[in-house]
């Protein structure tokens, strides 16, 4: 699993960083901006901080560490100035606002310049279901369950936030990224889908319940194993 830290995200930001990087089964953390990135804890940063003027000094305490920075169109001067004063080869940026698709691109391609010989992400254990992202498959038991790939992603989603909701603004913004035109029902349908089809019932130790005017949330049912 990828550990990635997060420094200076506020707000509704930081909430939208972590559901991104929880559906793409990386591990973030979220930092205070002055927080220094000592030995291997992390294998990413993100510098969310909002004062452009420290922007060169923590990509230098960064050293070799990936660095993704997140910019704002109006912060053009500051970025050209930050990143040109970065002399390691994993830099890169991302102007606001977030994108999920063009977010886990940066990423992997700055894994990829900092870590070359990385192999596969390794697949991803919750409650007992095993999720596998390189081959988009979901299983459990010896059983391997036949979803699509947004189906799966709405899976992984719910899962990482066991016992606590999750809304549809989350859903719609993680799994088809803010600008998606969709049908309204199209969330429901596919938590539909996903608890029909990995049997999320009771008597299989789960209920997926739906949180009046808010998403929904997938719980444990007490008393059966699960593991």
């Amino acid at each position: 699993m990828i550990r990635v830290a997060v420094l200076g995200a506020e707000g509704e930001e930081a909430g939208q960083l972590q559901a991104i990087l929880r559906a793409e089964g990386h591990a973030g953390e979220l930092l205070p901006a002055g927080s220094t990135m000592q030995g291997d804890r992390f294998d990413l940063a993100i510098l969310a901080a909002p004062d452009p003027a420290r922007w060169p000094e923590l990509l230098r305490a960064a050293g070799s560490q990936p660095v993704l920075l997140l910019a704002s169109l109006d912060q053009d001067r500051a970025l050209a100035a930050a990143m040109g004063a970065a002399d390691a080869p994993a830099r890169d940026y991302l102007i606001r606002p977030l994108r999920r698709p063009e977010l886990r691109a940066r990423i992997r391609v700055l894994l990829r310049r900092a870590h070359p010989e990385r192999p596969a992400a390794e697949p991803v254990d919750i409650a007992g279901f095993r999720f596998d992202r390189e081959a988009g498959e979901i299983s459990r038991g010896g059983e391997t369950f036949v979803l699509t790939r947004k189906e799966f992603e709405v899976a992984l989603l719910l899962f990482s936030h066991l016992g606590r909701p999750v809304s549809r603004a989350t859903l719609t913004e993680v799994v088809w990224s803010r600008d998606a035109d969709l049908p309204t029902r199209t969330v429901d349908t596919h938590v539909s889908r996903v608890r029909s089809k990995l049997g999320l019932r009771p008597e299989n130790g789960f209920r997926l319940l739906p949180v009046y005017s808010y998403g929904y949330q997938l719980e444990q049912a007490a008393g059966v194993e699960t593991a």
